[in-house]
């Protein structure tokens, strides 16, 4: 499960945003036309708005009178938030999607809150029209409303919206419990450094650098260094340590030197190496790095220890 939601939490978080914004195009109100309620889709409102306030006789309207203004600005108002609440998750998909690390949590948090805000104020906009001139409604259909209630917000969109940000909320707030309990996960470093320092004292062998994957798809594995010999990291088919996301290039070469006794590592590509603060490495500057340092490479899925 962990590794799941190391993996693919920002794809889902981009796939729900997407249904946030095909939820957003489905009818969000109903008008009361002679006792039926129809629902009045974002198509509805461009044509309502292009037909009656984009004419020059528009203001002759007879059953206008003097609520042109009110009805052009009902109009508008409900037209810009439907294209905005279509747009607006759509972005937020694309940046869950594109940014690395935890760089998701950021657009997915406020997405929820400018949804939220967006959808409070259209419901609660919709709940005011009941005291809006019928002459006004009339726009969206003809014939007079019968009973009390003119418009209401459609239960259908309204309650797949909140279930789909009950469920962002709920991978957002899975996937930092995970990282909180698990992702770092310090016992698995002091445990297996210790371990990998009796090994290498049982068996003679000299010690030439080791890397340890602590967080990622290989989690729990070694990568014991030749003397004299460099290991990249990264997508590239030639590298020794191959990332599941990594893409297709490498993204750094790291080398040890014995007689300091640190790691020297060199980024291949702008924004490939972090170290645990999230400062990220310059491109194609060498930095010696102290036993113990933890890096993360490509993003926060991938983190090793140079032991």
């Amino acid at each position: 499960m962990e590794q799941f939601l190391n993996r693919y939490t920002s794809i889902i978080i981009t796939g729900l945003f997407l249904l946030v914004a095909a939820v957003a195009v489905l009818p969000q109100f109903s008008v009361n036309v002679s006792g039926e309620f129809h629902d009045v889709s974002i198509g509805d409102l461009m044509q309502t708005y292009k037909e009656y306030f984009q004419s020059s006789a528009a203001e002759d309207l007879p059953f206008l009178g003097n609520a042109y203004a009110a009805a052009r600005k009902l109009v508008l108002f409900f037209l810009v938030t439907s294209i905005l609440m279509i747009l607006l998750p759509v972005i937020e998909a694309v940046l869950a999607l594109v940014l690395r690390r935890d760089g998701f949590l950021l657009p997915s948090a406020l997405g929820i809150l400018v949804n939220t805000s967006l959808k409070v104020i259209v419901v609660s906009r919709i709940n005011s029209l009941g005291t809006t001139a019928k002459d006004v409604l009339e726009l969206f259909g003809g014939g007079d409303p019968v009973g009390d209630t003119l418009v209401r917000a459609n239960p259908g969109p309204l309650t797949m919206w909140i279930l789909l940000h009950i469920l962002v909320i709920a991978v957002i707030a899975l996937y930092l419990i995970r990282c909180r309990e698990g992702g770092i996960n310090e016992s698995f470093m002091e445990e297996s450094s210790a371990q990998r320092q009796e090994r290498t004292i049982g068996t003679g062998r000299e010690f030439f650098g080791e890397i340890a994957e602590i967080r990622g798809g290989r989690q729990g594995r070694s990568y014991p260094m030749e003397p004299d010999t460099a290991v990249t990291i990264g997508g590239a088919r030639d590298d020794v340590i191959r990332l599941n996301r990594g893409g297709a290039a490498s993204l750094c070469q790291i080398s040890y030197a014995e007689g300091t006794q640190e790691y020297r590592i060199r980024p291949r590509q702008t924004r490939s190496v972090f170290l645990r603060s999230g400062q990220p490495l310059g491109k194609a500057r060498t930095y010696s790095l102290p036993r113990g340092t933890e890096i993360m490479i490509g993003d926060s899925v991938n983190r090793f220890i140079l032991t």
